[in-house]
């Protein structure tokens, strides 16, 4: 889960406020960075036993898929949002 929220997270680092046309003054990273520790510290409860063999491939695609899942998702809730206000 924190994977899919960092990639939402990631997902909005290059919006725009629809009034003003500028980026938000805070930032993303603080939560990135966050959520990363989190990923970071649950995987080891992963380490043992393996599902998928080797053990490199089991995080990266147990990191990955979620993390292209929650930006996917962002990118097309502002696409959504940003033609449903036009």
């Amino acid at each position: 889960m924190s994977t899919a929220l960092i990639g939402f997270a990631v997902g909005g680092f290059n919006e725009t406020e629809r009034e003003t046309g500028k980026k938000p003054a805070t930032t993303n990273a603080t939560v990135v960075f966050g959520l990363l520790i989190v990923a970071v510290c649950c995987s080891f409860i992963l380490v043992e036993p393996a599902v998928i063999h080797p053990l490199w491939l089991e995080y990266v695609i147990l990191a990955s898929v979620p993390a292209m899942a929650g930006y996917i998702a962002r990118r097309y809730l502002a696409d959504r949002l940003s033609n449903s206000g036009s």
